[in-house]
């Protein structure tokens, strides 16, 4: 249920996130010694991700990602902030349930440009509060996530030249596994429950950019 991201802007992305979601504090670019060389672009993220085992949609964002260039070599590191998303599925194929989904980036989301092409890696931990199945809460506690970040490969389709963005702004593609949920329940163990409804692969998500001008 929330990447129920990436990133990924990811990121961008990946999405695609840390961006703890909704966090306060905003992204500061990654130091760097020679930041001189590095280009400095910010995008604004919108991204949808399509639950496999649910068949459902989640909407992610809007959210920001900021990253540096280095235009010699076409590497990108960045940072994504993406807030909460509400979330909204059908269980068991009748019963519908609502969730309020966070992603945490674990890392920098990186990525490379190649003749236009923007390939991206970001991990994001995913958590999961205020869920309800059927109007009715269930109590997964404060700590529900995933147990390890689920990593979300992105690419895009080409570019004009000159290769690198601000003209950089098409959408961005991937598919990632979402792994098994751990810390979920309150006052019963949830995490089985949670896993066997949401977790596997095939969970496909798309992003777009806009460049957002410093």
């Amino acid at each position: 249920m929330r990447t129920l991201v990436l990133g990924v802007a990811l990121v961008a992305v990946l999405v695609t996130a840390s961006a703890s979601a909704g966090g306060a504090t905003r992204p500061v670019a990654p130091a760097c010694p020679s930041c001189e060389a590095l280009t400095p672009i910010d995008f604004k993220i919108v991204g949808r991700s399509t639950v496999a085992k649910l068949k459902s949609d989640l909407a992610m964002g809007p959210g920001e990602m900021r990253t540096l260039l280095d235009a010699k070599t076409g590497d990108i590191t960045g940072d994504l902030i993406l807030p909460p998303s509400p979330g909204y599925f059908i269980i068991f194929g009748f019963t519908p349930a609502t969730s309020t989904v966070e992603f945490a980036q674990d890392g920098k989301t990186v990525g490379k440009i190649v003749r236009g092409v923007l390939n991206t890696v970001s991990k994001v931990t995913v958590r999961l509060r205020d869920v309800k199945v059927a109007g009715v809460p269930l109590d997964v506690g404060p700590n529900c996530r995933t147990a390890t970040p689920a990593v979300i490969e992105l690419t895009s389709g080409p570019s004009p030249p000159p290769f690198v963005p601000p003209r950089l702004l098409k959408p961005l593609y991937g598919t990632f596994t979402m792994p098994a949920f751990t810390g979920c329940g309150a006052k019963e163990p949830l995490d089985s429950l949670l896993t066997g409804l949401i977790s596997g692969p095939g969970n496909a998500i798309r992003v777009e950019l806009t460049h957002i001008p410093r």
